[in-house]
C-alpha cells in the first residue's frame, strides 16, 4: 500500500538522504562499506564484551559471586549491542549490493541502447517499471481491434467473446497475470517488491479507463467524467507524495512491512510473498474500485447523492494532501535539526496532526468512501465490501505503524502522550492526558 506515516516517513527520509546518488563507479560504494560506522560501533562492542568477559573471569576466581553477576550483565549487555549493530551492517551491506545491481543494470542498458547519451539519466528501475504494464496492455488493444473489426459480438473467436461478455472478470485475469505473476517474478530478480507501491496510485487509473472503454460499458457522460478527473487528481497527488517520499528515486526501497515479513518468514519469503504482497493486493485493489466499475454499468441522470460524492472524493484528496504535505515538512526540518547538530523533534503535533495521529489515512479512506457514494446511489451499494475491507486493513497497519513508534526510545514518551490526547483517525479536539477535554485544543 502506497501510505505515508510519520514513522516510516522518518525513517525512509533519514536513510535516504545520506545515500550516494546514482554513478556507474563501485569502488567509491565499496569504500564507503569499509569505512561504515557500524563497523566501527561493532568493534567497539567486541571490546567491551572481552573485558567484561576477562572481569568476570577474574571475578570468578576470587569467588566474588556479586561483581560475577554484574560482569555476567555486561556481557549479555555488550553482546546484545553487538547483534544489533551485526543488523545494521546487513542491511547497509545489502543497499550498497542492490546500488551495484543498478549499476550493472546501467552499463548493460547503456550497451544496448544505440543513443546512450539520451538516455545516460534514465534509472533502470524507471525502464522496468513502465514496461511491465505492457503485456495486459497490449492484450486489451488486440481486443478491442478485434472487436472493432468483427461485425458482431458472435463472430468474435472464444476467446474475444469471452473477454467481452465477461468485463469484471476479464480484469481480474490481467491483472492476475501481469500484476501478480510478472510484478512477482520481477521482484525475485530485483529482491524488492517496490514496484506495488508504485503501481498502487497508478492501477486504479488503468481500470477506470479500462471499465470506461469496454465495448459492454453503459454510463452517463458526465458522471463518468467526473470519476475519471477525480481518480487522475487523486493519483496524480499520491504518486508526487510517493517520489517526494523515497527522495525521488525509483526502487529506492519497499514498503517496510514487506521487509518485516521478509525476515520472519526467511527463506520461505520468496513463494509466501506471491499471496501476502500481490494476490492480496488484487482483492483490494479490485475491491475498493468496484464504484468505478458500477458508474461505467448504469446510465442514469445526474442527481444530488453525485454532488455529495463528489464533495467527500475532493475533500478526502485535500485532507491527504495537507497532512502529507505537513508531514513532509516535519521530516525536512528534523533532517536540518540532525545536520546542524541539534535535537530533533520526537514527534509531529501541529496542524492537521494535531488532531489526529494518522490524517494522511483519513483523507485516504474518505477518498474511497466517496466512491462508494457513487455507487450506492446508482443502486449498487453492496459495493462497500472493498471499502470495508480496506479500511479493516488499514486499522491494522495503523496499529503495527504506532508499535514500531513506541519502540523507538527517543520518541517513545511523548508518542505516548500523544496517543492520549489525540485522536487516531478522525480529526477531532484534543483530549487531556486526565480526561476531558483539552482547553488550548
Amino acid at each position: 500500500m502506497a501510505d505515508s506515516d510519520n514513522e516510516g516517513y522518518v525513517s525512509a527520509s533519514s536513510s535516504f538522504s545520506k545515500s550516494p546518488s546514482f554513478s556507474p563507479s563501485l569502488n567509491e560504494e565499496t569504500h564507503n562499506l569499509r569505512r561504515n560506522k557500524y563497523s566501527k560501533a561493532i568493534l567497539k562492542h567486541l571490546t567491551n564484551a572481552n573485558l567484561a568477559i576477562k572481569k568476570s573471569i577474574y571475578m570468578a576466581r576470587g569467588h566474588n559471586k556479586l561483581p560475577r553477576i554484574k560482569g555476567s550483565k555486561k556481557i549479555l549487555q555488550h553482546m546484545q549491542h553487538l547483534k544489533t549493530m551485526t543488523m545494521k551492517l546487513k542491511t547497509t551491506k545489502e543497499t550498497v549490493e542492490k546500488k551495484m545491481l543498478n549499476n550493472i543494470l546501467f552499463v548493460q542498458f547503456s550497451v544496448l541502447v544505440p543513443n546512450r547519451t539520451e538516455w545516460a539519466e534514465c534509472h533502470p528501475y524507471a525502464l522496468i517499471a513502465f514496461l511491465a504494464p505492457l503485456p495486459s496492455t497490449l492484450f486489451y488493444l488486440t481486443f478491442l481491434h478485434n472487436h472493432q473489426t468483427t461485425t458482431s459480438p458472435e463472430a468474435l473467436s472464444p476467446i474475444w467473446a469471452w473477454c467481452y461478455h465477461h468485463p469484471l472478470l476479464l480484469a481480474n485475469a490481467l491483472f492476475f497475470f501481469n500484476v501478480n505473476v510478472l510484478f512477482w517474478v520481477i521482484s525475485q530478480v530485483l529482491s524488492s517488491h517496490w514496484m506495488i507501491d508504485f503501481y498502487w496510485t497508478v492501477i486504479p487509473v488503468m481500470l477506470v479507463h479500462y471499465y470506461r472503454t469496454h465495448p459492454l460499458a453503459e454510463f452517463n457522460w458526465w458522471r463518468s467524467t467526473i470519476g475519471v478527473l477525480l481518480t487522475w487528481v487523486w493519483s496524480v497527488r499520491l504518486t508526487h507524495n510517493y517520489f517526494r517520499r523515497e527522495n525521488w528515486q525509483w526502487g529506492a526501497r519497499e514498503d517496510w512491512r514487506f521487509t518485516d515479513m521478509n525476515s520472519q518468514y526467511g527463506k520461505q519469503w520468496w513463494w509466501i510473498s506471491f499471496f501476502a504482497v500481490y494476490l492480496s493486493q488484487q482483492v483490494f485493489l479490485i475491491g475498493i474500485c468496484l464504484p468505478l466499475y458500477v458508474i461505467h454499468s448504469v446510465n442514469v441522470p445526474l442527481n444530488i447523492w453525485d454532488f455529495v460524492a463528489v464533495i467527500v472524493c475532493i475533500c478526502g484528496i485535500v485532507v491527504a494532501y495537507f497532512a502529507d504535505t505537513q508531514l513532509h515538512e516535519f521530516v525536512s526540518r528534523n533532517n536540518e535539526f540532525k545536520e546542524a547538530g541539534k535535537p530533533v523533534v520526537a514527534n509531529l503535533d501541529e496542524g492537521l496532526w494535531r488532531y489526529s495521529r494518522h490524517p494522511n489515512y483519513f483523507g485516504e479512506q474518505l477518498w474511497w468512501w466517496g466512491l462508494v457514494v457513487f455507487a450506492w446511489n446508482l443502486g449498487q451499494g453492496w459495493t462497500f465490501v472493498g471499502s470495508f475491507v480496506n479500511t479493516l486493513c488499514l486499522g491494522y497497519v495503523t496499529t503495527l505503524v504506532e508499535k514500531r513508534m513506541l519502540k523507538q526510545e527517543f520518541r517513545a514518551e511523548a508518542y505516548r502522550q500523544y496517543q492520549k490526547t489525540t485522536s487516531v483517525w478522525i480529526p477531532w479536539r484534543k483530549s487531556s492526558p486526565t480526561g476531558g477535554k483539552d482547553k488550548k485544543a
